[in-house]
């Protein structure tokens, strides 16, 4: 069985992607997913669109161009994460949440 990635809402087979379109990835941190079988482009924007590169190609982001996608991440997963764990435990889930999507990495324009 075919390992499964994230492309937005559903989970498929890598086996079932053509081709991968990295041109917007510098620029808007984006990219297009073309799946076999003709069945259109899926856009993937951000996180997720880092995450399937990190998943299929971790070596694609090596070089300067894509530093901030090694040291942003650093920030998110340091203060990000743990400052959501906190404010979700004293009840305040979606001040925690908007810290969380505030420290989510954003391409270098």
């Amino acid at each position: 069985m075919s390992p499964l990635v994230r492309l937005g809402e559903r989970l498929v087979p890598w086996s079932d992607i053509r081709e991968i379109d990295l041109r917007g990835m510098e620029r808007e941190g984006s990219l297009r997913v073309i799946r076999r079988g003709d069945l259109g482009a899926i856009e993937l924007v951000g996180a997720e669109a880092v995450d399937l590169v990190m998943r299929l190609d971790p070596a694609f982001f090596e070089g300067r161009r894509f530093r901030w996608v090694r040291s942003s991440w650093a920030l998110h997963n340091l203060v990000g994460h743990p400052l959501l764990q906190l404010l979700a435990w004293v009840g305040h889930t979606p001040l925690g949440l908007r810290v969380h999507d505030a420290t989510v990495p954003r391409p270098a324009h």
